[in-house]
């Protein structure tokens, strides 16, 4: 099966709607429920008894974001590598568009991933590899 090649621009584009929107949706949305619950006076939102329950929402809304990220972008580079021609060149462009941690840095090391996807990353890597290095 031959995937349609596409620019490391397209794979970005296709990294918002996957990775970056879910992110920010999970991060959010226990804020915006926290809001307006207070609006309608469920939940205090002043005082000691406010911060009681901001922190935990706010930690929360903090934790599932980056859960959704560790998880989507594992996959969305498996999509992404498998289309682009310069793996190199769609990891440059997703650090600067701060989708992704430079390669090797400590929060890279946060996403999750099943052993078989990591695997396939690491020969789509190999492969790109070698094809930019004049070998095949």
């Amino acid at each position: 099966m031959v995937l349609e090649p596409i620019t490391p621009e397209e794979a970005l584009d296709r990294a918002f709607w996957s990775v970056k929107a879910p992110s920010l949706g999970a991060m959010v949305g226990p804020w915006l429920g926290y809001a307006v619950l207070g609006e309608f006076g469920v939940v205090p939102t002043y005082g000691f008894a406010g911060l009681v329950w901001f922190l935990p929402i706010f930690l929360a809304g903090f934790v599932a974001g980056w859960l959704v990220w560790s998880v989507q972008v594992p996959r969305w580079r498996l999509w992404a590598y498998a289309r682009v021609e310069s793996i190199q060149e769609l990891k440059e462009m997703a650090v600067s568009s701060q989708l992704i941690w430079p390669e090797g840095h400590f929060f890279e090391k946060t996403e999750i991933a099943p052993r078989w996807l990591r695997d396939e990353l690491r020969a789509l890597e190999e492969a790109d590899r070698k094809r930019h290095a004049g070998g095949d």
